[in-house]
């Protein structure tokens, strides 16, 4: 792999050892927008609000570097996700524009890679949390089937399992995720599955 690759295969970053720097859609050409990406998805899953707005932030650098680059569109759409989920008393006057600027970031990340696996799964995370459950169980298959044996796929099988209340499916599933990606096991450990 490239030297990016091994860097982070030697640090063990979580959530960048697999399909994150494989398949990141489309890509880009340019290096300062892939060290914004790579800088931003350092700061992703700490669940703080510091580590997520820095997260934000470079990936809106990378958007301002390269507005082409689906990948970035999906991962700030995940930023404010975890902005809302992080504060979840969050005034309806606040929320509601928030939840569309999502569903518009992730509208973009997919349309411009209709086989971004991550674009679909946040797109699932959010409708699950709106009470959209027909519509996130469609984004969770499409991320399935963009991603099938990686580790956004078995997220996504997971997810998709816990959907559709087949809770044995999703606990099994949710070991393999583990197995495979153990710094999984605190996010899961956090979400109590």
């Amino acid at each position: 792999g490239s030297l990016v690759d091994k860097v982070v295969r030697a640090l063990q970053i979580p959530y960048l050892q697999d399909e994150y720097l494989r398949g990141t859609g489309r890509g880009t050409d340019n290096a300062e927008a892939y060290d914004r990406f790579i800088e931003g998805l350092g700061h992703l899953g700490q669940h703080n609000d510091v580590s997520n707005n820095l997260a934000r932030l470079s990936f809106e650098q990378t958007i301002a570097l390269d507005d082409r680059f689906a990948a970035a569109y999906a991962r700030l759409a995940q930023t404010l996700r975890m902005q809302w989920a992080l504060n979840p008393g969050m005034d309806e006057s606040v929320s509601s524009p928030l939840l569309e600027r999502i569903r518009s970031l992730l509208a973009r990340s997919t349309s411009l890679d209709s086989g971004l696996a991550i674009g679909y799964l946040e797109k699932g995370y959010i409708e699950t949390a709106s009470g959209r459950l027909d519509t996130a169980a469609t984004a969770y298959e499409m991320a399935a089937l963009s991603s099938p044996g990686d580790l956004t796929g078995l997220v996504a099988q997971r997810t998709l399992s816990f959907v559709l209340q087949n809770y044995e499916n999703a606990l099994e599933l949710a070991q393999q995720v583990v197995d495979r990606e153990p710094s999984v096991y605190l996010h899961y450990q956090h979400l109590a599955l």
